[in-house]
């Protein structure tokens, strides 16, 4: 790690409280002498293990959960992480159950993300205290009227039930979980104890002494007596609360034109993406990743994402929200959010595109369809008509608006429109009605100028 991030780390975190060391065995090989040596600083141990679980973790900008799994599924937990209370009852003993943590899954503001498939790890066990056997050294003495009572386990069952929402998903210690909201997640561990004891008491077997008709002296013997069955039972149960991770992931990079060997790019920066041409680059990463560890000593790990919102550039520029890329040939493009990735190619023959739309006429009535037809034909266009939008292939139609003559059409930057005369026979109506009124009375006029020239 270079010296300047190892003190940045350090004032990051100097201010946190005391924990539990971290174990440099964990770390590879290769990173273990300087684990060592932070070991051996005078920083806290909270500090050191912030900085020392980040040791291994290379991939800053993308969320390696692979990376993250592995780490989590090869820690065997024997005994219970700190801070987790024992419970006990009559036969049960150090009873414990966490839920260790959840893959995969991105701490981001204090909320922890899930997308619809994840998987919860949980740890549990306890302890079966079989009490000791008692045995009367001779007859009178007993212990609770026993003279000798013997214990076995006839039954010790326990299970792990995990639930969304109250929903069952499934049992055990690794269980696959279906999210689709905001959901809590619970763990239900529960124990069932069967013990057997046989109890034995002393019994008169036969007569040692006579006095006449009466024994005044009996032989004791301890033989069984009866049999009974003792039961004990516990519940412990643990739960988390995650958030269902929602994003529309696109590509994110769109050619729009061309100018001799420059090439100019559309950006939609929603999401981390990343281009790599022959001889140019375009990166952009909407957050850096860190690891963040939880249930020591055994250092879980979990994601965690901060904002960052950086870019950087090899021959390329952005200008007014443009990307110009020099000699903008074939290109690999990786977009990702916090759950999801595209890998797709993006081709340098650009070529601009002819947009145009028709109507099947130019004069409808009222109501009448309107056909429009779009041209190429095999891309998604937007055609706007009056107040509604339809975005489609090939053609789509409206219904023809009164005083709406316009129709346009767009796709990425690249616009076209057209116009039609739409008839209305409302006022067609009014029209005529009013040159009729004005015909007659014109005629009207005409008769009375004749009929009494001094009456106007």
């Amino acid at each position: 790690m270079p010296k300047t991030i190892f003190l940045l780390m350090i004032s990051i975190f100097a201010v946190v409280p005391y924990i539990l060391a971290f174990d440099c065995a964990t770390v590879s090989f290769q990173n273990q002498p300087q684990c060592l040596q932070i070991q051996s600083t005078v920083l806290n141990e909270t500090v050191k293990n912030s900085i020392l679980s980040n040791l291994d973790y290379l991939s800053k900008y993308n969320p390696d959960h692979v990376y993250v799994y592995n780490h989590n599924i090869g820690i065997l937990v024997s005994n219970t992480p700190n801070n987790i209370t024992k419970l006990e009852s009559l036969f049960i003993k150090n009873a414990w159950l966490s839920n260790l943590t959840v893959m995969p899954s991105v701490l981001y503001r204090e909320t922890l993300y899930v997308p619809d498939n994840t998987q919860l790890l949980n740890g549990y066990g306890y302890d079966i205290e079989i009490p000791g056997n008692y045995l009367s050294p001779g007859y009178p003495k007993v212990s609770d009227g026993d003279c000798r009572r013997d214990f076995s386990l006839e039954q010790n069952t326990s299970q792990n039930a995990v639930s969304v929402n109250g929903i069952l998903q499934n049992y055990g210690k690794l269980v696959n979980l279906t999210i689709l909201s905001n959901s809590t997640i619970k763990s239900d561990f529960s124990i069932y104890v069967a013990m057997g004891i046989d109890h034995y008491s002393w019994q008169q077997t036969e007569c040692l002494e006579w006095d006449g008709d009466n024994c005044v002296k009996y032989l004791y013997e301890c033989l069984f007596n009866y049999h009974e069955t003792q039961t004990d039972s516990l519940e412990i149960s643990d739960s988390i609360n995650v958030s269902h991770y929602t994003n529309n992931l696109n590509a994110g990079l769109e050619q729009i034109d061309q100018y001799s060997n420059t090439s100019k790019f559309s950006l939609n920066l929603s999401n981390s993406f990343e281009a790599v041409f022959p001889n140019s680059e375009f990166k952009f990463y909407k957050y850096i990743y860190s690891i963040v560890h939880s249930k020591e000593p055994y250092y879980f790990y979990t994601l965690k994402a901060k904002d960052y919102n950086q870019s950087s550039y090899q021959n390329a520029f952005l200008s007014d929200g443009y990307l110009y890329i020099q000699d903008g040939q074939d290109a690999s493009i990786h977009t990702f959010d916090f759950f999801s990735e595209i890998n797709t190619t993006l081709s340098g023959n650009f070529s601009k595109i002819n947009l145009r739309i028709e109507t099947d006429k130019l004069k409808y009535d009222a109501n009448e369809t309107v056909l429009v037809r779009i041209f190429p034909s095999d891309i998604p266009v937007s055609v706007k008509y009056g107040n509604y939008t339809i975005i489609g292939k090939n053609n789509v139609s409206f219904q023809a608006l009164p005083y709406q003559n316009r129709i346009t059409a767009q796709y990425g930057l690249f616009s076209t429109e057209t116009y039609v005369h739409v008839n209305d026979e409302d006022r067609l109506n009014i029209l005529l009605n009013l040159s009729a009124l004005g015909l007659l009375n014109y005629l009207f006029y005409g008769f009375l100028s004749k009929s009494w020239p001094g009456a106007l």
